[in-house]
This record gives structure tokens, sequence and C-alpha cells, in this order.
């Protein structure tokens, strides 16, 4: 079973969950089951990620006692290549939490699920792992300026959250010593629960009588502000708004024409696109700048000259793809980069794009299977198809 966004919220259906949770409250999933979360991340899967030798600070940390971090420069002299796995154990014998942020970074396995989950939300994930010894505390008090959704792998924490003074925080700030009384609630995450804290509520967790092993999946979607700052790459581009505002009286609309003015080229402005338009916009911009990771390329790199009809290709799931006709060019979008191809191929790429898997030779169109086996090694150098090293 592919685990995704309906697993790690489940038994709450995703209905409920946007309609009465979503940046609204907090929601604490308890489940009896400890190995819950061992197909996403394990204790394995852990220690492999322990044995990487290519941590870099920031994303590699310590924090002592009251949450206070430390930098590797401090920990282990200048220079991290340096620090051996026993030293990082031996900081976790003495009491210090170890906290690895972008851990998608170096598990491929946790990598490919938090991809999955971003093409279901359409929003960026981002996790962090925690490993804090008992009666020990990572982090203060603090609020998330995105929302967090808390996955215990192992042993408990004690959790506390509090108000939210700001409904949708930009900063972060301060809770009195008024609200933290006023408004605790607590809950014991076990292995295998679930805590929903969204964005701009002040939290704390601590361990007790054993350690804990904790990650937190930060979802960080697109703001509405957002999409003024798309009207604004429009606006750059347009004639009207080229104009140098009115500054001298004898200016054109400088006086209280220029109000009315002003409020029509923004309406003009906002026709020009609609609101599903801007928000597409913003998504294809994500897509381009977020990193391109799909585990295989070297494969595919190694056996790219020995495709022939017969080769089985499969096509990846986890990128976001699109076509369309346009100028007599097929253009397919693949997490926003554009490409095109001559009008003839339409039927060729339609095909591949609808196909999870096929063979060579199965593919449909008029042209010739070399035509064929050309377009399938560019979209395999796209990173939309991989080799099936398994197939024929």
């Amino acid at each position: 079973m592919k685990k995704g966004f309906d697993y790690i919220i489940s038994p709450i259906s995703r209905k409920v969950f946007f309609e009465e949770y979503y940046e609204k409250k907090i929601l604490h999933i308890k489940r009896d089951d400890e190995s819950y979360y061992s197909d996403i991340l394990n204790l394995d899967d852990i220690d492999d990620t322990l044995q990487k030798e290519c941590f870099t600070q920031p994303k590699y940390q310590f924090a002592g006692k009251k949450g206070e971090y430390m930098s590797y420069d401090i920990l282990f002299d200048k220079y991290f290549y340096n620090v051996t796995r026993n030293e990082i154990v031996e900081k976790l014998y003495k009491g210090k939490s170890l906290v690895i942020n972008r851990i998608q970074d170096y598990n491929s396995k946790f990598l490919s699920f938090t991809r999955g989950i971003s093409k279901e939300l359409n929003a960026m994930l981002v996790g962090n792992l925690y490993v804090t010894p008992a009666k020990e505390q990572a982090l203060d008090l603090h609020c998330d300026l995105h929302d967090v959704f808390a996955l215990q792998l192992y042993g408990e924490k004690d959790w506390k959250t509090y108000n939210r003074p700001v409904k949708f925080p930009r900063t972060h700030g301060t809770l009195s010593d008024e609200d933290q009384k006023k408004h605790e609630k607590r809950f014991t995450m076990k292995a295998g629960d679930l805590l929903y804290v969204p964005r701009g509520i002040y939290h704390q967790a601590c361990t007790q009588e054993k350690t804990s092993i904790h990650i937190t999946i930060g979802l960080h979607g697109p703001r509405m502000y957002h999409m003024l700052e798309e009207l604004m790459e429009l606006a750059k581009n347009d004639d009207d708004f080229g104009a140098i505002i009115p500054h001298v009286e004898e200016s054109l609309n400088y006086g209280e024409g220029f109000e009315a003015y002003f409020k029509q080229l923004l309406s003009k402005l906002v026709d020009k696109q609609s609101a599903s338009q801007l928000r597409e916009s913003i998504e294809e911009r994500r897509l381009k700048q977020k990193s391109s990771n799909h585990p295989g390329r070297i494969h595919d790199f190694l056996n790219y000259s020995e495709i022939n009809d017969q080769t089985k290709i499969i096509k990846r799931d986890l990128i976001k793809c699109k076509s369309w006709i346009e100028g007599g060019y097929i253009w397919v979008s693949l997490d926003g980069e554009s490409f095109k191809y001559p009008i003839i191929l339409k039927e060729t790429v339609q095909f591949i794009l609808s196909h999870d898997q096929f063979i060579v030779n199965e593919v449909a169109g008029d042209q010739t299977n070399k035509v064929k086996e050309n377009l399938i090694k560019n979209f395999i150098r796209t990173g939309l198809l991989q080799i099936d090293l398994h197939g024929g």
C-alpha cells in the first residue's frame, strides 16, 4: 500500500480535515500501533542516515538544555568532517537532542514519501527529525510560520500547546505568561500518533522517562498575497502600468481623477487572468524552483544507449505533467518546465503521458520506432520516464 496524505491523517477523512482542522485547530490522533510509520521512516532508516558523511550545518544540529542550539564548530572544533559517529552518539548520551533538518535530503525513502504528498497537496514539504533523550527538551516555547504534522516514530513526548495571538503570523513573536496559563493544552504523543499544529500556535515538547524520536513535516503552501505578486509580474509587462506615476499638477490624472484612474487600471489587470490561472502560475513557479531529485537517473544514463523496441519503460508518478496545443506544437510541462514538440507527434506524446508503463513498440503513432525511441529518450533525459531494469 502506497502511503500518502490520507494515511497520516487516518482515520480522519481528508474532507473532515480540511473543513474542520486545517489552519483552524489542533488535531491529535492516537493510534495503538507503534509500527504505524515504519514504511515511511523506521529506526533502521534513521541509523543508516546517521552513517552518511554528507551532513552540513545547519541541517545537522544539536540542541542543549532549554532548547539552545549549538552549531557544529562549537561542538566539534572547526571542521565538521572531522566528526566521528561515536562523537555524535556521545552527545546523545550526554543529553543533547539531535536535530536533522531536511532529512529528505539524506533518506530516499522519506524523500519519495514527501514528494508524493507534495504533489497531492500542491505544496512544499520539509521534514525535520528530532532525537531527544529522556527528560530533555530540544526547543523552547515557539510558534512556526507554517503548518506542522508531528509523527511520533519511537518513545513518548509530552506536548504543551497554547493559543494563537495572530491568526496568520508573518514573524516569530512571544507569548505572555498569562496566555500560557489561560490556554494550555497537554498531549502525550506515543509511537504511531499524529499531532497537527496549525501555524502560529505556540507549543513546546519534552520527554519524560523515555527517549523520543519524532519527525515534523512542515507544510509550506503559497499565501494569498502571492497572487498579488503574480499580478505584479503582469503589471510589469503592461503598457499602462509602465507609465510614470503623476508627480506634478500638470500631469494627466494628477488630481482627484488619479484614484479612479488607478482603480480602473487595477480592475483591467485583475480581469486579464482568473484566480485559478494565477494559482496555476504560482504552482509552476514553485515547481521550477524546486530541485529535481528522482531516484534511478544514473541507471537511466548507463542504459540509455541500449534502448530498443523491446525495452520496458515506466513513467515516474511524482512528476506533475500536463500538455496542450499551441502555435502548431504540442507543449508538455514537467514540474513547471515546458518543452515543445512538432504537432505531428501529438498522438505519440499523448500516449506516453497517459500510460504508466509500456514497451517501446507499443507506443501509438505513425512514426517509425526510431522516432519513437528518440522521443522516449528525450523524456528519459527530462526525468519523466525511466527504464525498467527488470523488464524486457
